[in-house]
């Protein structure tokens, strides 16, 4: 069961493509991260599928869900979503949440790992 969204008609100025880095890095990033541990803690499904933003393409999209839902489970699942989205909404995230998903992205950014493809051709394609 997947929960899909698309988060842009146009292109996302780097400001907004930063923001929206880091809601996912919060929602998403870490297994103690507020929504990945909500759907994990539910017992609804057996993993977490759809990594959350992806936002290789000129259109973001968020997606998340989990694998292993029984059929009856379906809706309980897209609510769950649903409900942890508008509680993170109305509750924020703390200081220290936040300072922790910034650096965690400041880290990535500046290590540009690029895994087996070569380095050259990643700043060149980049």
């Amino acid at each position: 069961v997947m929960v899909n969204w698309l988060m842009n008609e146009e292109p996302l100025t780097p400001t907004e493509d930063l923001i929206v880095g880091v809601m996912d890095h919060l929602l998403m990033g870490t297994s103690q991260s507020f929504l990945y541990k909500k759907l994990m803690e539910s017992g609804l499904g057996a993993a977490i599928t759809g990594g959350g933003l992806s936002d290789e393409l000129l259109q973001a999209t968020f997606s998340v869900g989990l694998k292993g839902v029984q059929a009856e489970n379906s809706k309980a699942v897209e609510e769950l979503v649903l409900n942890t989205l508008a509680e993170a909404a109305e509750e924020g995230f703390s200081d220290e949440e936040i300072a922790s998903a910034m650096n965690t992205i400041e880290f990535r950014l500046r290590e540009f790992n690029t895994g087996s493809f070569p380095k050259g051709l990643s700043f060149m394609l980049g």
